[in-house]
């Protein structure tokens, strides 16, 4: 593969929700994209995840599994408290580039000056990650920083992005659902973690459970806390 033929798309589920960990996708995606889907027949609308019904979700996912590298990584509700989102989104980027790097034997991140010269880039949604910076750190000169390439409402313009929020809000939704089994009393299955009138009702009879925001839930937060 060309590294000046394909790039990188990255997008984050589950920024804003009162409990639950965050889910960063990562999509290398071929620039003819067009010819790819025409090929494998690929599902017919593509957009940001969230105007995508659950069906299409799991449509457009299923194709990614069979056609495209791709990788995620999370971030824990304890790390989000600790560092907070936009820290913990961005490490978790970084993870799940890392993480597509190994799978497609392409090595961004020692590759500044090809990145420079229009060739492999990083796209991600400009509302939600920082720029990194491309210079070469002292401790480790072979090592540097993704050059990362910021476009306004690329969940929805960009097809790598566009597959990378699939992938993070799919299985994000199926963490959700997971920790539903482990909460039931929060009804998790129903609004993924977000900040529902529902959800608020839950957390003030049952205090926060062990995957809730604490930094999210305002005075929320001094009620007793609950395990399982």
């Amino acid at each position: 593969m060309s590294k000046k033929s394909h790039i990188i798309g990255i997008d984050e589920a589950g920024r804003g929700p009162l409990a639950g960990s965050v889910y960063v996708g990562a999509v290398l995606l071929p620039k003819n994209h067009k010819t790819l889907f025409k090929k494998t027949n690929a599902p017919k609308k593509l957009t940001d995840s969230k105007k995508l019904t659950p069906i299409q979700r799991e449509e457009w996912f299923l194709w990614i599994q069979k056609n495209v590298p791709y990788a995620y990584a999370s971030a824990s509700a304890k790390q989000i408290d600790t560092i907070n989102i936009s820290r913990a989104c961005n490490k978790a980027a970084q993870r799940a580039i890392d993480k597509l790097q190994t799978q497609s034997k392409f090595k961004v991140v020692d590759q500044v000056e090809v990145i420079l010269d229009g060739g492999l880039k990083v796209f991600v949604d400009k509302r939600r990650f920082t720029h990194t910076s491309n210079k070469r750190t002292q401790r480790d000169p072979k090592k540097s920083l993704i050059l990362v390439c910021g476009f306004p409402k690329a969940d929805e313009l960009v097809p790598a992005v566009s597959l990378a929020s699939v992938v993070a809000k799919v299985l994000r939704d199926r963490y959700m659902l997971r920790m539903h089994k482990n909460y039931p009393h929060y009804a998790f299955h129903e609004h993924k973690g977000y900040g529902t009138k529902k959800h608020y009702r839950a957390i003030k009879k049952h205090g926060p459970s062990s995957i809730h925001r604490l930094t999210f839930l305002g005075s929320l937060s001094t009620i007793k806390k609950r395990g399982k």
